[in-house]
């Protein structure tokens, strides 16, 4: 951010903003991007993000090719040099949020240990006003959410790194970078971390990067705070945002653990016209660990005779980017999984093979078989595999033949053994 700009009060897409003396105006028509003035166009905030939620699974991974708006800006880096802190560049203005009711109040903290010298500390508090989730996109120029081209960064970046810590702490974020979203500049990729409970301590994070392609990034970083309930401020901080060649210190994960706790159930297939209702917990039902989660799951197949969901690190990854670090050892995924009315068909397993350039190389899944209606133990053997990283950490998959007859089923208890 620039050092002009010193406190954000933001509600339902409208910037009403207290600053301290103006920098220099940009022209009309022009909107300014650093120390530059850039043409204005489409500035409407929107919300780029494919989320899984309640009644909408989102698309299909394969959307299609991208509009033809002739080559991208080479990569040469237009005098930007690798490392470089997010404000330097970007400014916070890509607002989003379940229906746009949350509001953000944004801060600049001084005094903090351990914020680096060109870097900024931020104070944010995050009021839902309902809304399950919301954030904002760092970007170049201000309000870019694609229809221009980013900022050309020089190949070579392996993690975009920050600090957060929160107020109270328990707070719960995700971290990403990159704007997917079909419009003629956008970024061409997107990355996110899984969710983030934060302490009260200043903590080291990372948005990762390796395996990503990129050439000119309307979306340096992003935040997003997650509030289910729709109610209770969450404050929180951030500084040391940054883009950088080092690679991450990133450590293998420990056998076991929960699914939940570092997969997102994000990659749905076969994708539209079907549908995938889902909805978390389930009345009625004990047994489900209280440190995992419960999904009641209504698949409607409009025409298809199959579908399901992929658990991936990161969210969406279908071996584009790099998976989670898996210590060795593991022989066995287990789970328990039911069906509604009982002989729904359904398969169960993990990995990804589809020659992406991150993919886990090897795929395991079993044979379709119909659930019971009482919470059953099931495996997935995985005793044969070798693994290190792991974008697929679980799949799951309902068969519906006549492509017509919604199917609902129930899931717990997701863990590596």
């Amino acid at each position: 951010m620039t050092d002009y700009v010193r406190y954000w009060c933001l509600t339902v897409g409208l910037l009403a903003c207290a600053k301290a003396p103006e920098a220099p105006t940009c022209p009309e028509g022009t909107q300014r991007a650093g120390v530059q003035c850039a043409p204005a166009v489409n500035l409407a905030p929107k919300d780029p993000r494919t989320l899984i939620s309640p009644g909408d699974a989102g698309p299909a991974p394969d959307v299609g090719p991208r509009p033809d708006a002739g080559p991208r800006p080479d990569g040469g880096g237009g005098g930007v040099t690798l490392p470089f802190f997010i404000e330097e560049h970007y400014a916070m203005t890509g607002f989003f949020s379940e229906t746009q009711a949350a509001t953000v109040e944004r801060q600049d903290c001084s005094g903090v240990s351990g914020t680096k010298a060109g870097a900024t500390c931020m104070r944010i508090n995050f009021a839902p006003n309902g809304d399950a989730y919301g954030g904002f996109f760092f970007q170049y120029p201000e309000n870019n959410w694609g229809q221009m081209p980013g900022l050309p960064i020089p190949a070579g970046a392996q993690q975009v790194r920050l600090r957060a810590w929160g107020a109270a702490g328990g707070e719960s974020l995700k971290f990403g970078a990159g704007i997917n979203n079909q419009e003629p500049f956008d970024d061409g990729f997107s990355v996110e971390t899984n969710s983030i409970v934060l302490s009260t301590t200043p903590t080291e994070y990372f948005v990762d990067l390796r395996g990503v392609t990129y050439s000119t990034v309307a979306g340096g970083f992003s935040w997003v705070v997650e509030t289910p309930s729709g109610t209770g401020d969450v404050t929180f901080f951030l500084d040391n945002i940054e883009w950088t060649t080092e690679a991450p210190a990133d450590t293998a994960v420990a056998l076991p653990f929960w699914v939940d706790d570092h997969y997102a159930m994000s990659g749905f297939f076969p994708g539209p016209p079907a549908v995938m209702e889902v909805t978390e917990g389930c009345p009625g039902f004990t047994g489900t660990d209280p440190a995992s989660a419960c999904r009641r799951i209504r698949y409607v197949p409009n025409g298809q005779t199959f579908g399901g969901f992929y658990f991936q690190n990161p969210p969406d990854n279908f071996g584009q980017v790099p998976g989670l670090l898996i210590a060795p050892g593991a022989t066995r995924i287990s789970f328990r999984a039911w069906g509604e009315t009982g002989n729904e068909r359904a398969a169960f397993g993990a990995g990804l093979d589809n020659s992406e350039p991150n993919d886990d190389g090897w795929h395991v899944e079993g044979t379709p078989a119909p659930l019971p209606t009482t919470p059953t133990a099931f495996s997935v053997d995985i005793s044969a595999v070798t693994y290190d990283r792991v974008a697929g950490g679980f799949l799951w998959v309902v068969t519906t033949p006549d492509g017509t007859t919604p199917v609902t089923i129930y899931l717990d208890n997701v863990r590596w053994e």
